[in-house]
């Protein structure tokens, strides 16, 4: 079918092939096209893109090109194939162009648009390219794993260049990233480009295509999503959370807050964990499990879903009894712990037992910076103690997280009172938490890192012996051999029966020795300006097993 693009017969197309998409390019956009262009009278072909294997790109609507091409190129989709032809208004007029386009000439051109104002997703090497359709609202995207409510179309192209129409879906529906729903490429610039009520075009070559074709091409639009948390990575505990808009800082760490929480049955939406309101501060375990693990997610009057199986359900869930006016008799209570205990010891007063979808509102958020000044210290303490397990099993990641959390609770906690009992007991966990910290940066081998929190420690305590100690060697493992040797002699001063610095101060000696001799017979070289066989090397002390392999006291957490 011919359509007369202008209306006055100036500009006429004939799709050869159909392109994908809805979306066509807008002026201003940078298009790419290819094409081949032959005289209407004749059939000669007087310009070719293709016969120069370089597609033409131009500036759509800026009068880069004569008149007739910036009205086709606009009318067409992505891969579109169109033939155009061109009265000569609209294309070289009276004068025509050079030898080949006589005056008054009509042509026709055959056009494939190949793209339009697309970049290349970085990191993945040119194989994952994108263009905006619409910006979307907002900074944030969503992130791997999580839900989006997306409707999209899409091609797939196999080897033999056929082409193949993905299923659309042209209603919002829910889609879990990380499913294999949708090609990996297309996933990675979901999470890295669209936002919230945008809309993306996006072509995915090699390894991030479904490995159904050599390419695929998806137009995608996002309304919105929700953050997928599994408190277990076993589908026990699932919470999904709605993005949000709010400016309000999120529910963190130390906070303090009053919480409203409901369960309902999955199977029937019937409550079986009546209504009630729970107070408790995030990370001390004052809350039950399936509560705590999202708040630190939630902005104050958000509310949360949490599907919870029955393996995990806590003791307060009742099967047996129809809960609906039961909505606030356990008001200020706080939260039975049973929701991370699971097995027999909940959930099973009667009643066929089967997953529960509790409902989680933020009441009232208290920042940790304005919680009273004991609970803040207690908080941080619990926090060294958290780090302590971890350290014990040896997760150091997760030990160190927990260290950084004790001491962040504790900034500014005495900016605005003097008193010198309340900075003593700042001062004095914070000095725990910075040996603990030293600890494991030490034994992760970051020394540089495990000198600072030690020298932070002795700011606040000058005369700290296992500071020193810990400085000292973690100097030594540099072979910063002064320092070293001086905090070590410092903390023998300090403890005489510290017998772990001597070890490390004999160490010192011998390879300063070694060092003072190499630079005697350098110096000896130097000065004789003569040719020597170079002397047998004097060895270098070996390591003591204490120095690789720290004593116990020294990896202790405090």
């Amino acid at each position: 079918m011919v359509q007369d693009l202008t209306n006055d017969g100036g500009v006429l197309k004939e799709i050869l092939v159909q392109g994908t998409g809805e979306a066509t390019p807008q002026n201003g956009d940078d298009v790419s096209v290819h094409y081949v262009g032959t005289l209407a009278e004749d059939g000669s072909k007087f310009d070719s893109s293709r016969d120069r294997d370089t597609p033409f790109e131009f500036k759509l609507g800026k009068g880069q090109v004569i008149k007739g091409w910036d009205v086709g190129v606009a009318s067409m989709k992505k891969g579109e194939k169109a033939l155009f032809t061109l009265r000569s208004d609209y294309a070289y007029g009276d004068q025509g162009s050079g030898a080949k386009i006589p005056p008054k000439a009509t042509l026709k051109f055959e056009v494939e648009l190949l793209r339009w104002n697309e970049k290349e997703l970085k990191g993945t090497n040119g194989l994952v390219s994108f263009r905006k359709l619409v910006d979307g609202e907002g900074w944030k995207s969503p992130e791997e794993n999580d839900e989006v409510l997306v409707k999209y179309t899409g091609t797939v192209t196999d080897k033999n260049n056929k082409t193949t129409q993905v299923a659309p879906v042209n209603e919002f529906k829910p889609v879990q990233l990380g499913k294999g729903v949708l090609p990996k490429g297309v996933e990675l610039a979901i999470t890295k480009e669209l936002k919230k009520n945008g809309k993306i075009e996006v072509t995915c070559k090699g390894e991030y295509t479904s490995g159904k074709g050599e390419q695929v091409q998806y137009e995608v639009e996002l309304k919105d999503w929700n953050k997928v948390l599994d408190l277990h990575n076993d589908g026990g505990i699932v919470a999904k959370i709605g993005s949000s808009d709010s400016s309000s800082e999120s529910c963190g760490d130390g906070y303090q807050l009053k919480v409203e929480v409901e369960g309902k049955s999955v199977k029937d939406k019937k409550v079986v964990d009546p209504k009630k309101v729970l107070e408790g501060i995030v990370g001390n375990g004052d809350l039950p499990a399936h509560v705590e693990f999202v708040l630190a997610h939630l902005h104050k009057d958000q509310t949360v879903h949490v599907t919870v199986q029955p393996k995990y359900l806590p003791a307060t869930v009742n099967f047996s009894t129809n809960n609906n006016n039961n909505n606030n008799d356990s008001k200020g209570k706080k939260g039975n712990k049973g929701g991370d205990k699971g097995g027999d010891k909940g959930g099973d007063k009667g009643g066929e037992k089967g997953a529960v979808e509790y409902t989680v509102k933020v009441l009232e958020s208290t920042s940790y910076l304005n919680v009273d000044f004991e609970k803040r210290v207690a908080s941080a303490a619990k926090r060294r103690e958290q780090g302590n397990t971890f350290f014990k099993a040896g997760d150091l990641d997760k030990a160190l997280e927990k260290y950084e959390a004790g001491s962040k609770l504790l900034e500014n906690s005495t900016e605005d009172d003097d008193s010198s009992e309340k900075k003593k007991k700042v001062n004095s966990e914070l000095v725990l938490l910075h040996l603990n910290k030293a600890a494991v940066l030490k034994k992760s081998g970051k020394f540089e890192k495990s000198i600072h929190e030690c020298s932070e420690a002795l700011k606040l305590e000058g005369s700290n012996t296992k500071a020193l100690f810990r400085r000292g060697t973690s100097y030594y493992e540099l072979r910063l051999l002064d320092k070293a040797k001086a905090d070590l002699v410092r903390a023998k001063e300090l403890d005489s029966a510290l017998s772990e610095a001597d070890v490390y101060l004999g160490n010192i000696a011998k390879l300063q020795k070694f060092e003072d001799d190499k630079d005697r017979k350098l110096y000896a070289k130097m000065l004789s300006g003569l040719h020597y066989e170079e002397e047998k090397k004097t060895e270098q002390p070996k390591k003591q097993e204490s120095e690789s392999e720290e004593s116990e006291e020294e990896e202790e957490e405090e």
